[in-house]
């Protein structure tokens, strides 16, 4: 059974997916258990009808007291028809909602929080409280998987996990796309794209206003676009910065796509500003089509990096971001030596047969 916040798409329906494939292909009976519906529930309903897809309605990504209480038993009871031998619990509310809901029942679990609650760039109040809760919630854990070496060092350095057998780093991954060169494209005009849901996590409007100070450059003569993959709470007011701003004509809002790699084939760069990440499957999906990265120095995201030899890590300011983009606009022969890099980065260490292999151990180890 896996267990996720939101049906809708995102970072951990982009992790949840293969995993979900692989297993049927396994011969496995396969269970979806989350929050809503949305393009994850409807993909796997359409191309594998026979796994069981269950919606906890009360259990949602920020924090309701009352609500969780009835998720909690709603969770509890849907546990005990379907009894599942594994559960995979995922994100941090389905982790909490869903470990409390499973105690004393008899089967075996694994949390990914994808991101801790205490981790640096998230609310400072809720840091301690996040604490104390996975180091109890650890005790009805018998996996904890890390999607890097980042997560694991921050989990360990405040003794979340109850004992040393308990966790287990597995990077995320994504499908081999392969390489494809932007430029098959044969113009002039420079692209740039970052796919992420618009909220206080991502720093869209940060990458917007380093793009602007890109288009009033002197140094620069190419078209450039920006394309902005997503949607979520913060779209209206990056939205409206843009409209203010005249740049409509340069930073396209694509809303969510589900052909993420269509935008990434016909860009030069693939940009991720955030404030804090575990490590992102968005630049591994641009690992694999060889493409140069810019990207937050923030959390697991310099795992992505080779020593800036495939892209630039970088702080989180207007400046930083704006020198990076210009740099690569006026070094083709750099960004070919990035892209070549990023490949080689992603066939090392972050390719799905691997990553699926190593889920697969997890759960047969728990199960003999």
């Amino acid at each position: 059974m896996y267990v996720n916040t939101l049906g809708t798409w995102g970072g951990v329906a982009t992790y949840l997916k293969p995993l979900i494939e692989d297993q049927v292909k396994r011969g496995n009976d396969v269970s979806l258990v989350v929050g809503s519906k949305g393009y994850l529930t409807s993909y796997v309903s359409k191309h594998y009808p026979n796994v069981d897809i269950e919606i906890v309605h009360n259990m949602y990504r920020d924090v309701h007291v009352f609500s969780s209480i009835k998720a909690i038993f709603e969770m509890r009871k849907i546990i005990k028809n379907i009894q599942p031998d594994i559960i995979h619990f995922n994100c941090i509310m389905a982790g909490l909602i869903g470990r409390l809901s499973n105690i004393g029942l008899n089967n075996k679990t694994v949390y990914n929080a994808h991101g801790w609650a205490f981790e640096p760039g998230t609310s400072k109040k809720f840091m301690i409280p996040a604490i104390i809760i996975e180091k109890f919630l650890a005790y009805f854990t018998d996996k904890i998987i890390c999607v890097s070496n980042y997560e694991y060092d921050i989990a360990n350095r405040y003794r979340i996990f109850k004992n040393n057998n308990q966790p287990i780093i597995i990077k995320n991954s994504s499908k081999d796309i392969g390489i494809v060169p932007s430029d098959d494209l044969k113009d002039d005009t420079f692209r740039i794209t970052m796919a992420a849901r618009f909220w206080k996590q991502k720093n869209q409007l940060l990458l917007i206003k380093s793009f602007e100070k890109v288009l009033k450059s002197k140094k620069i003569k190419n078209k450039i676009i920006l394309y902005l993959l997503g949607d979520g709470p913060t779209f209206e007011e990056c939205f409206d910065y843009v409209k203010q701003h005249n740049m409509n004509e340069n930073v396209i809002f694509t809303g969510t796509v589900n052909n993420v790699k269509d935008y990434y084939a016909k860009s030069d760069v693939v940009a991720l500003i955030t404030n804090y990440d575990a490590i992102a499957i968005s630049l591994i999906e641009a690992l694999s089509m060889g493409k140069p990265l810019i990207a937050s120095n923030v959390g697991g995201v310099p795992e992505n990096f080779d020593c800036n030899k495939n892209g630039y890590c970088i702080e989180n300011n207007v400046y930083n971001i704006y020198e990076s983009i210009v740099k690569v606009i006026k070094d083709k022969q750099l960004r070919k030596q990035m892209g070549s890099c990023s490949r080689k980065i992603y066939l090392n260490y972050f390719t799905q047969n691997e990553n699926l292999k190593n889920h697969n151990i997890c759960y047969e180890k728990l199960i003999n």
